[in-house]
């Protein structure tokens, strides 16, 4: 699961065990780690970011609690 925010600098790529990579593209440096915490390892299910490329909505398993989750962008 991965995404490209709208102006093309970040990519967000989702994995089996709930946390999602920010790299930024420029210099290809992971610069942010998101996930649900608490030690749980549920997938994710799907990354978005706002049309303003400020915050970035995460979905995890829906059999999860954690739900969705709204993070900001650096």
């Amino acid at each position: 699961m991965y995404t490209l925010s709208p102006h093309g600098e970040y990519l967000a790529v989702g994995t089996s065990t709930d946390q999602v990579y920010l790299i930024r593209l420029r210099d290809r440096k992971r610069v942010r780690v998101y996930g649900a915490g608490g030690g749980s390892y549920y997938p994710v299910s799907r990354v978005v970011f706002s049309d303003d490329g400020k915050r970035l909505a995460i979905a995890f398993d829906p059999y999860n609690s954690q739900g969705v989750k709204v993070y900001t962008v650096p």
